[in-house]
């Protein structure tokens, strides 16, 4: 660099430096929350709902259940298909050790009882998902569907994991901020603080 332009680029810091007043740097803006999507994995009847307007959530709190009759039933009838496969496969254990069986009849046990305990499984899961849990933690704001009301089943949305937003049982939640409450932004390596 020459002479000439480092001088200048010297001159032209130290004016910019001689700006400085003292005062932290104040930044005006807005903060906008991307939402949470949370409902029922499956259709159903809201049976309980455990929260309202206002409320703060945290994570992993019971918000809503629906009506599982339908997957008691499931779990039911899965449990007695779990037992008939079990006795088919102690059956064509039992006759294949007196050689009264083939081995290919009990590789279809084997599998068929496999086959009971994976659909047993399935139907314990989707019992257990007609209580729907917070993933986050936020604070309700609306309530859209209330105790009897049929919900569709949420289709795969994109989650943020500081706000909360129910729309299919009607629980929109925010995140932590709130009015008065501290906040620390952090812009092209610069950090600011402020209050909400």
């Amino acid at each position: 660099m020459s002479d000439g332009r480092f001088a200048l680029a010297l001159l032209a810091g130290l004016v910019l430096a001689g700006c400085d007043n003292g005062k932290e740097p104040t930044f005006q803006g807005w903060v906008e929350a991307e939402l949470i999507f949370v409902g029922p994995d499956e259709t159903g009847r809201v049976e309980t709902l455990t929260v309202r307007e206002g409320d703060q959530v945290e994570r992993g709190m019971l918000l809503f259940t629906i009506d599982p009759d339908l997957q008691l039933a499931d779990v039911a009838m899965q449990e007695a298909a779990l037992k008939n496969a079990q006795q088919a496969y102690d059956r064509a254990q039992q006759l294949l050790k007196t050689q009264a069986g083939t081995q290919k009849t009990m590789d279809d046990a084997e599998a068929a009882l496999r086959t009971a305990q994976a659909r047993l499984n399935s139907a314990q899961t989707r019992l257990a998902r007609r209580k729907v849990f917070s993933p986050v933690t936020g604070s309700v704001q609306q309530i859209y569907y209330r105790g009897g009301e049929l919900v569709r089943r949420l289709r795969a949305r994109h989650r943020r994991q500081d706000q909360l937003h129910l729309p299919h049982l009607g629980i929109h939640a925010a995140g932590d901020l709130q009015h008065g409450r501290a906040l620390e932004a952090r812009v092209l390596d610069r950090s600011a603080t402020g209050t909400a």
